[in-house]
């Protein structure tokens, strides 16, 4: 879900934020609709696109390690 989430952030990266806020909380709303898992998908989000800001690499693979703290591969 974390690759998937990246690569939808990077498609849309010379958009402004609110807008891949806007993009993103959509394909978390398609994976849990409410409740828990759908604020911590939201959670997620925000600190990918932090790491997408922070970091000029936009590895997905290494952009989700960072993010949940497990080694992230495709």
């Amino acid at each position: 879900m974390c690759l998937d989430l990246v690569e939808i952030a990077e498609t849309y990266a010379e958009c402004d934020e609110a807008y891949i806020d806007k993009v993103l909380d959509k394909k978390c709303d398609s994976y849990f609709h409410s409740g828990y898992m759908d604020t911590a998908c939201r959670d997620m989000c925000d600190e990918i696109i932090k790491e997408l800001e922070a970091d000029t690499d936009k590895n997905p693979s290494k952009v989700c390690t960072k993010v949940t703290k497990t080694d992230c591969h495709y």
